[in-house]
């Protein structure tokens, strides 16, 4: 989970370098969600459509990262902390989309977008092993000495097609349903906005970074039948390949726990 910076250790003596491990291969997204997006289009008519928004606090695990660039370097610097800054500007949000099926409206599908955040606490010291800048490395350093800065800030953005289990409660008298807990689970891409500063080189775009998952625990509390008042614990993972300018890239496996709340809206 989050930390926040620690004081760095004295650099060791480092023997031979360990080699990292090898790069790791993905399939493509698109080809990922292809079948779940397919879901979707096939939604029966009829299919009750909810629009949720979602706004809270999010946190991102530590984590491994690998990077590389063309001047010699090929380090993963372990375990190294990530900062979410849920509520600086631009702030953390979901959005979903979900349509409860007409004839077994306890199941449902959904389209769900998360706005988070990961920056990357360069004060931190971590274990280096690898080449940096050619040179054999196996010891403590300072992160921003082996990278300036990277931060996934505009933001680590996530998209996910879900399936959806409800429980219903017996309705009131003046509403058409109760309060209603539900679980869902789904898969997608991530799509960061990369800004990083490595070997002189300035990264800042979007990319198609790699696969993306979410679960999700609920809880719908309806104040009448258009709109209910929603809290979630959500719990989203993205494996991130990203590139960086100068021909370099990184890699790294991010959890994002995530609790919210939210309005949802019925047609």
């Amino acid at each position: 989970m989050n930390r926040p910076p620690t004081a760095s250790h004295d650099h060791a003596a480092g023997g031979d370098a360990i080699a990292p491990p090898p790069r790791r291969r993905f399939a493509s997204p698109s080809l990922a969600v292809a079948g779940l997006l397919a879901t979707l289009i096939a939604t029966p008519a009829g299919a009750q459509p909810v629009l949720t928004l979602r706004q809270g606090q999010a946190w991102v695990s530590s984590s491994d990262l690998r990077l590389e660039t063309s001047r010699g370097t090929d380090v993963v610097l372990r375990d190294v902390a990530w900062f979410a800054d849920s509520y600086r500007s631009p702030i953390y949000y979901g959005v979903g989309l979900t349509w409860w099926l007409p004839r077994h409206r306890e199941w449902g599908v959904g389209l769900d977008v998360t706005h988070a955040k990961a920056i990357l606490d360069g004060g931190e010291s971590v274990l280096a092993s690898g080449r940096v800048d050619g040179a054999p490395i196996d010891r403590p350093v300072v992160t921003r000495d082996v990278i300036g800065r990277l931060e996934l800030s505009h933001g680590l953005n996530l998209a996910t097609v879900s399936g959806y289990r409800r429980w219903l409660a017996a309705p009131r008298h003046d509403l058409p349903q109760g309060v209603s807990l539900y679980l869902g689970v789904g898969a997608g891409v991530a799509v960061p906005h990369v800004e990083a500063d490595l070997g002189g080189a300035r990264t800042d775009r979007y990319q198609l970074a790699g696969l993306a998952a979410r679960g999700v625990v609920g809880l719908d509390v309806p104040f009448d039948e258009h709109v209910s008042l929603v809290g979630e614990a959500i719990l989203s993972w993205a494996d991130l390949h990203g590139d960086l300018a100068g021909g370099g890239s990184f890699e790294t496996t991010l959890l994002v726990p995530q609790l919210s709340l939210g309005i949802a809206l019925r047609d």
